[in-house]
């Protein structure tokens, strides 16, 4: 046997990293753009939509104290816990979308900058699309499938962060599978 036709564990760890990463760094970014539909969702359907707590929750006295410190305008501990998990939804989501960029944007430019190692090829054609396709085609399913169960029983509380999340996976699986399809007619 040739050592040339079987690559060793070493030789496909730049790889691995070469092809995984930039999708690491599409599933922050995806996030964040969930955080842009949480908002417009947020803003038609009301907060509740995106961050509501289900029924039967109860809060300490000390706990409403808390809440009434970041939304003071809140009408009732109920009102003022959903505005803070609201913005908490909406931060961390744009956080996590920042951190993808940053990190497709170091990517790029250290693929950019040494050539050589994006040269290298062990790993075939369409393998990093067929991750990233698996990867949001099941995301989108699932989070659907659980929006779907939930506002099919009556339950709209809290349920906007699936939509938007599934949403946004459904379209970047299509970009995925796109990308995957024109990968394997060139390999065919």
């Amino acid at each position: 046997m040739d050592s040339r036709n079987h690559p060793s564990l070493l030789s496909l760890i730049p790889n691995l990293i070469n092809a995984l990463v930039p999708i690491g760094g599409v599933i922050f970014l995806a996030i964040g753009f969930s955080g842009l539909l949480v908002v417009g969702f947020g803003s038609v359907f009301g907060k509740d939509f995106i961050s509501g707590d289900g029924a039967g929750v109860v809060y300490t006295s000390e706990r409403c104290a808390d809440y009434f410190r970041f939304h003071p305008e809140a009408k009732d501990c109920y009102s003022a816990a959903t505005a803070h998990h609201y913005d908490e939804v909406v931060d961390i989501r744009g956080g996590i979308g920042a951190v993808g960029s940053m990190v497709l944007i170091a990517y790029y430019g250290l693929r950019r900058r040494f050539k050589w190692a994006s040269d290298t090829r062990v790993i075939p054609r369409g393998f990093s699309s067929t991750v990233a396709a698996s990867l949001f085609g099941a995301a989108a399913f699932l989070l659907l499938g659980i929006f779907g169960m939930q506002a099919g029983f009556g339950n709209t509380t809290g349920v906007g962060v699936l939509l938007a999340s599934g949403l946004v996976s459904v379209v970047a699986f299509l970009a995925y599978a796109t990308q995957l399809s024109r990968d394997l007619l060139r390999a065919g």
